[in-house]
């Protein structure tokens, strides 16, 4: 029984860190004016990172 709760507990807690509505998942979706222009900066510096460096983080 502890580990259904606590698999209930776990399973709660990240459903509730999802959130499909911030302003990153509207750039993604297409609407570009969510995020700043420095935010846009940011972000591609961020996806060269991963290209260059191949990393899993992005």
């Amino acid at each position: 029984m502890y580990f259904t709760q606590v698999y209930t507990a776990l399973t709660t807690f990240q459903t509730s860190l999802i959130s499909l509505n911030s302003r990153y998942d509207r750039y993604a979706h297409g609407y570009h004016h969510a995020l700043t222009e420095n935010e846009v900066k940011g972000f591609n510096i961020l996806k060269l990172y991963c290209f260059f460096f191949r990393r899993k983080v992005c």
